[in-house]
């Protein structure tokens, strides 16, 4: 008796707190926190269409620029274009075949692989990595853990 008044208290006192659910992203559950740069080929994006968990997804973009989602007859052109004008592009798609009458799309980048940099010769460290935001050729040298003795003459 007396245990079950304490589970009891203990059940009011200290109330159950529901925490937000984020849709699963396949393998992702957190989109990444990425600088905003233009978009290109092989990139991986987040795409969260609220109320409609069958297109929140992460989707590649493919070689040609383009993504495509499952329900839409078109591909939505996703080279060249910043995250916030992908998620106008995806909204109008929906819009126009009749999907969704007003969506709300957000997209995030998880990872970019369209912009490579390769830092070889006369460094300590050679090495492939992917640009994000701008890079000069001092970060680069940097990455690479600077010159070897082989560079001066």
């Amino acid at each position: 008796m007396r245990i079950s008044l304490v589970l009891a208290f203990s059940s009011v006192a200290f109330p159950q707190v529901r925490t937000a659910v984020m849709p699963e992203l396949g393998a992702f559950t957190v989109p990444a926190n990425l600088p905003a740069q233009r978009i290109g080929p092989n990139d991986l994006l987040s795409v969260s269409v609220y109320d409609a968990p069958e297109f929140t997804r992460a989707v590649r973009v493919g070689a040609d620029g383009l993504i495509r989602f499952p329900i839409l007859k078109g591909k939505v052109i996703a080279q060249g274009a910043f995250p916030a004008d992908l998620e106008l592009a995806i909204a109008e798609a929906l819009m126009e075949e009749s999907l969704i009458v007003d969506p709300f799309v957000a997209v995030s980048v998880i990872e970019y692989a369209s912009r490579p940099i390769n830092v070889t010769g006369a460094v300590r460290r050679p090495l492939t990595f992917q640009a994000v935001g701008p890079v000069n050729l001092l970060d680069a040298i940097a990455r690479a853990e600077g010159l070897n003795h082989d560079a001066w003459p």
